[in-house]
């Protein structure tokens, strides 16, 4: 079991080396120093699952309820929000947001850490999102969105653990079939 998986993500890694060959520089600088480290040993391997909503009062933001950690209306700020909405579309109500700070499969979507991470229980994180994770460049059509100063807040490291917030993280963000 643990050298298939480990095959997997041989042929993962590989593949993410051939199309970063391909990136644009801007995007190839930001990511293939960090992407070339290793997550094997992360010991944050979890995957998380929450279900974004749009907030009652603002169309424009999104948020999230979590009773294990006491959050209920937990607001994903601007550019949290503008990100979500660009990969769900205008229309869409509620979204499903799986997380990892290790790359998993179906996964379509990357924030890069564009702080330091130190002292993320007072102020958050800011991070670089991008989807999908790494363009095709044999795919001139292929929807490519990149947003900014995604910030997202203390209660981050509910899900992470840890002084430092993750240099990584990647997602799958996709509409969700549920109603509220």
């Amino acid at each position: 079991m643990i050298g298939q998986v480990l095959d997997l993500w041989m042929q993962e890694a590989a593949e993410i080396a051939s199309l970063l060959e391909r990136q644009p520089a801007r995007l190839t600088s930001h990511l293939h120093s960090k992407l070339t480290s290793t997550h094997l040993n992360d010991p944050m391997n979890t995957i998380n699952l929450i279900s974004a909503y749009r907030t009652p009062s603002d169309r424009n933001l999104w948020c999230f309820d979590d009773a294990r950690f006491g959050l209920s209306q937990e607001l994903l700020m601007h550019e949290a929000s503008a990100f979500i909405t660009a990969m769900v579309g205008e229309e869409c109500e509620r979204a499903e947001l799986i997380f990892s700070t290790v790359h998993f499969p179906r996964a379509n979507c990357i924030l890069s850490r564009t702080w330091s991470g130190e002292k993320v229980k007072e102020g958050g994180c800011e991070y670089l999102a991008h989807s999908p994770i790494l363009k095709d460049a044999n795919d001139p059509n292929q929807k490519v969105i990149e947003v900014e100063d995604v910030w997202l807040c203390p209660a981050m490291m509910h899900y992470f653990g840890g002084e430092v917030a993750p240099e990584f993280i990647y997602g799958q963000i996709t509409p969700s079939k549920s109603t509220r």
